[in-house]
């Protein structure tokens, strides 16, 4: 899946090698902008395709 291109982006993956603690990581503000972006995403691709 790495360097592949999906929806327009190209994806970057790795494996996760447990050097750092997800959990511990948190942005409360970026997550809701992004999750809020992700949102409207969703609702233009729905209607355009109505």
């Amino acid at each position: 899946m790495n360097g592949r291109w999906f929806g327009g982006r190209q994806i970057h993956a790795s494996e996760d090698d447990g050097s750092v603690n997800h959990t511990l990581i948190h942005d409360y503000d970026a997550e809701v902008a992004r999750l809020d972006r992700f949102g409207e995403e969703l609702e233009e691709s729905t209607e355009s395709t109505s």
